[in-house]
């Protein structure tokens, strides 16, 4: 049953209550380990803080919150403009492959809001491994260094090495739920997103991996997709496919962010299909939106 909002109290930090607010939780920064085609961090803090829309970012990058940690700390010294809102939004590629032979893109997206988050974060984050040559290597940073140089010994540069490293840490759906399960912290205090398109579950084949396919849209949270076709699905209005919906635990929100791993696409998905959610720029509002997807989240150029 859909959790009532609440008037904002006096003392609230946000005494409007819940107004739409632009979101974008796909956002890419510099030094990000895959396909970064940012200058520098100078010019992208410039362009964060120049910018008046969005005012909650998911700060995404693959296998690890080094470059959140990086920007939260930006954020917490200088500020960074209207941005009110950080939210640590973990990559992962998880395995079968689907029918083009990648990897499914999986998020996590952590409540940023306990003081202890990060060292939570990263201790998990230090539990989850892959065996290669035999040699056990940890989802951190020092490790996929150490893992990308033993695929390949001919790169030189750490970075070089990291995003080789990234690469090829692809985990099993079974084995990355187990882990999510075994950590508590990390599973209270995360949602799990997936893309609705053929890098989703979608993208898995019917034959022999329906099943899978199943399990992975029950144990998601959210659906990142700026399609209408999908959305309506997914809040299981549209009569001949609500009740499919509802047997892979629709009604669920689809959000849509920009995936900038550039300053051009920086909060500018295509279409500008903009990410608005109506609830206070805090993870609990972003919670909000599991219990009213159709009435807390829209997807558009302008405001509701």
């Amino acid at each position: 049953m859909p959790i009532a909002a609440t008037a904002p109290s006096a003392t609230s930090q946000y005494p409007a209550g819940s107004i739409w607010r632009r979101w974008d939780l796909h956002v890419h920064t510099p030094d990000t380990a895959r396909e970064d085609q940012y200058h520098d961090w100078g010019s992208f803090i410039g362009a964060l803080r120049l910018q008046q829309d969005v005012v909650v970012v998911g700060v995404t990058d693959y296998l690890s919150i080094t470059n959140y940690e990086k920007l939260l700390g930006i954020k917490r010294s200088e500020g960074l403009g209207v941005v009110e809102l950080l939210i640590p939004n973990i990559e992962f590629r998880i395995t079968p492959p689907t029918r083009k032979g990648n990897a499914i893109n999986l998020h996590l997206l952590v409540d940023p809001s306990r003081p202890d988050h990060v060292d939570q974060i990263n201790s998990a984050l230090s539990r989850l491994a892959i065996i290669y040559k035999g040699q056990r290597h940890s989802c951190v940073p020092a490790e996929l260094r150490k893992l990308g140089f033993a695929y390949d010994s001919l790169l030189v540069s750490d970075k070089q090495k990291l995003s080789e490293g990234v690469n090829q840490f692809k985990i099993d759906f079974s084995e990355f739920r187990t882990w999510m399960t075994e950590e508590k912290w990390l599973s209270d205090n995360s949602l799990i997103a997936a893309s609705a398109g053929e890098d989703g579950p979608s993208g898995l084949k019917d034959d022999g991996w329906a099943a899978i396919k199943e399990e992975f849209w029950r144990w998601t949270n959210i659906i990142f997709s700026g399609n209408q076709n999908n959305r309506q699905f997914w809040l299981a209005t549209d009569e001949a496919t609500a009740e499919n919906a509802r047997s892979l635990g629709a009604p669920k929100p689809c959000i849509h962010g920009s995936d900038a791993h550039d300053l051009g696409r920086l909060f500018s998905p295509d279409g500008k299909k903009y990410c608005w959610i109506k609830a206070d720029p805090t993870f609990e509002g972003l919670r909000q939106t599991l219990y009213e997807p159709e009435e807390r989240v829209y997807i558009g150029q302008e405001c509701p």
